[in-house]
């Protein structure tokens, strides 16, 4: 091969390469290790309303499940806030068990953490200057990440903190 031939095989072998990263990076990836079938969720799914729908039920199932693991009853939310403040909203709820204990409405509280955040737009709780409004009770349990177009919002109201940080933590995750 001359001199020529080698360089445009080695930007088609680049390209492809690039290609093939790229559609990597928006797939799942199942694989099975030690008899145990795993899938790897891409993160960064969400770019728009449009695709937070698309996986927002998706995300939803994974908080239901990490709750069931936790023995944990309550309340995911998952929503998207459009621009750079909030003005509008999409979320979508599920309930994990049940949408109540004997003393609290726990959708109440995972939609206070929400509104924390929307307010904020930094996680439920967090903000310890901020004096604490009407109708927000300062829980943490409730995660925000910044996207390219917007924000995500993952909440979790049920169990301790650290329960409900880690179903959201897996719920933002899977967004």
């Amino acid at each position: 091969m001359n001199v020529k031939a080698v360089k445009i095989f080695l930007i088609v072998i680049t390209a492809v390469c690039y290609s093939g990263s790229l559609i990597a990076q928006n797939n799942a990836v199942v694989g099975n290790v030690s008899g145990k079938t795993i899938t790897v969720i891409p993160v960064n799914k969400v770019k728009d309303e449009k695709s937070f729908v698309k996986y927002s039920d998706e995300a939803l199932a994974i908080m239901v499940k990490k709750g069931e693991e936790l023995s944990v009853k309550g309340a995911a939310i998952i929503g998207f806030i459009p621009g750079e403040k909030t003005e509008s909203w999409i979320t979508k709820m599920r309930v994990v068990g049940s949408l109540t204990n004997a003393k609290s409405n726990l959708l109440g509280i995972a939609y206070s953490k929400a509104s924390d955040m929307a307010a904020t737009l930094q996680n439920s709780g967090t903000d310890k200057t901020r004096t604490v409004l009407q109708g927000e009770f300062g829980y943490q349990g409730g995660l925000i990440k910044k996207v390219k177009t917007g924000y995500i919002i993952a909440v979790f109201s049920g169990g301790k903190t650290e329960q409900d940080l880690q179903i959201a933590q897996e719920g933002l995750n899977a967004l």
